[in-house]
């Protein structure tokens, strides 16, 4: 369990999947994540009893329900890769966004992760998907260009080092910085100055 000013993050549990089901029925997730869709209530069970719990038990992906005052706004996690590599993602609520509770449960996760010895933290959104690049961007990540995603998608790609001291770089190119100041969702979240999806 991780805390922040205003959040409390711990493992998502079945009192959360309506909430869940609830959330990841929004548009944006059907463009932006790989969550399945139509989302229900079924996948919610699912997303908690085996792929959260099965995560935690293996010590290969660690996923955070992220709460206020007892109410779930989002999810984020770290997730090792066949690679070796280390990837962030997130997701926070419609109902929530723009309310800087994705960049706090950031830094705590974040902090977490190179306290374990994640020395490197990749983040990857669908090219597009601009506010995720925000949130990353917000938090000091490196833009490393274009590539396939995780599902093969054109995605933007950037890294966080231990070492960084997560002031936002220079480097992102102008297409991953919102039109507007309206909130998105991530890859590893939606998001958007904290909007977040990105999963």
């Amino acid at each position: 369990m991780l805390h922040t000013a205003r959040l409390e993050l711990s493992a998502p549990t079945l009192e959360d999947v309506g909430r869940i089901t609830e959330y990841c029925q929004d548009p944006l997730f059907e463009r932006f994540l790989t969550t399945p869709w139509p989302y229900t209530r079924e996948h919610g069970v699912s997303f908690v009893t085996e792929y959260v719990a099965n995560g935690w038990r293996d010590d290969r992906e660690f996923t955070w329900a992220m709460r206020v005052n007892g109410d779930l706004v989002g999810c984020i996690g770290l997730r090792h890769e066949d690679s070796g590599a280390v990837n962030l993602g997130y997701w926070v609520g419609a109902p929530h966004r723009r309310r800087g509770y994705l960049g706090e449960a950031m830094d705590a996760v974040l902090d977490w992760g190179f306290a374990r010895g994640m020395d490197r933290i990749r983040w990857e959104a669908v090219v597009g998907n601009t506010a995720s690049a925000a949130s990353a961007r917000s938090r000091g990540f490196r833009y490393d260009g274009i590539a396939p995603g995780a599902d093969g998608t054109p995605s933007w790609h950037a890294h966080l080092t231990v070492v960084d001291d997560r002031a936002p770089q220079p480097g992102w190119p102008d297409d991953t910085f919102p039109p507007t100041s309206a909130a998105g969702v991530g890859n590893s979240g939606v998001a958007a100055d904290d909007s977040g999806t990105d999963r």
